[in-house]
């Protein structure tokens, strides 16, 4: 079986199963469409028409589950496709005919033919080009299980991260000796991707992770500053002296630093605790507005 072939007949394998359609699909062809999805004449109307609303209610029907992305996973590693394999892949699965089957929640069941544009987001929405770089793949199956690796993959195919040195030493170390366990490993894996996405390319990831785990620290205080003055002060009191609510969660902020750590520790072998503090260029302090930057970094 040829390159192509071998996804496409997954693919329309996969789109014969009667997969339950989802609560997300249910609860926008109520809101949206004014459709009960359970009703099969009511919904077939709905697919069949060439609306806007048709359109974004086929793209929810057929938005990849994670299910089948992890399903796919490994064949989408073996073959290492490229963007350049899409038509081909998305010519093959036409070629099947195939109608896309949904179990619906009140029983029965939809079959949703296929139309090009269907089938090209579909296989768009894999994302097959971004099969994730060796030396991770190995440092994934070395510590996990195959399922279990295959679904650490998935992940990284479908986040957003520079593929440089720099992401894969991180992204390495993370699999490698963050943790056993693939839930704790599938936590650190998200946060540091979009962590390095939100890098410079410049920037280097050791001084910017412990510039975040600061900035986390501090926004820690301010908000266990701000509710030990609600215990002494009614919100009235607070707002007629200028005292401004943080928007901080003291347990989420907690939870961040741990995940800084940890995967600082896996990666650097030091958690961003024990490193020294972060070197950060605060600028010039010139007038009014500088003399009120500097107190807020005195009180922080």
């Amino acid at each position: 079986m040829s390159t192509p072939e071998r996804l496409a007949q997954a693919l329309n394998d996969h789109l014969h199963l009667a997969q339950l359609i989802s609560d997300e699909v249910v609860q926008f062809a109520r809101t949206a469409l004014g459709v009960d999805a359970e009703d099969p004449k009511a919904l077939w109307r709905a697919v069949d028409d060439d609306s806007p609303e048709r359109e974004a209610l086929v793209e929810l029907m057929l938005f990849p589950s994670s299910k089948l992305v992890e399903e796919l996973e490994p064949l989408l590693a073996q073959e290492c496709y490229s963007d350049e394999d899409e038509p081909r892949i998305v010519e093959r699965l036409l070629s099947f005919n195939p109608g896309a089957c949904f179990a619906l929640p009140g029983g029965g069941t939809l079959t949703l033919p296929l139309r090009a544009e269907d089938a090209r987001l579909l296989v768009r929405r894999l994302r097959i080009e971004d099969t994730p770089p060796e030396e991770l793949r190995q440092a994934a199956s070395g510590r996990f299980d195959a399922q279990q690796a295959a679904q650490l993959m998935a992940l990284l195919r479908h986040e957003s991260w520079p593929d440089t040195p720099q992401s894969r030493f991180l992204l390495s170390g993370v699999l490698e000796r963050l943790s056993d366990k693939e839930a704790a490993t599938a936590e650190a894996l998200r946060y540091a991707c979009r962590f390095l996405a939100s890098l410079a390319p410049d920037a280097e990831s050791l001084g910017a992770l412990k510039h975040r785990h600061a900035e986390t620290r501090r926004g820690l205080e301010r908000a266990h500053r701000f509710q030990a003055m609600r215990e002494t002060m009614n919100m009235e009191t607070l707002m007629a002296r200028g005292v401004r609510e943080p928007n901080l969660d003291p347990a989420a902020l907690e939870h961040e630093l741990a995940l800084q750590d940890a995967i600082c520790g896996a990666v650097y072998g030091l958690p961003a605790s024990d490193f020294g503090p972060a070197e950060e260029d605060l600028g010039e302090f010139d007038g009014e507005e500088g003399a009120r930057r500097l107190l807020d970094i005195w009180g922080e």
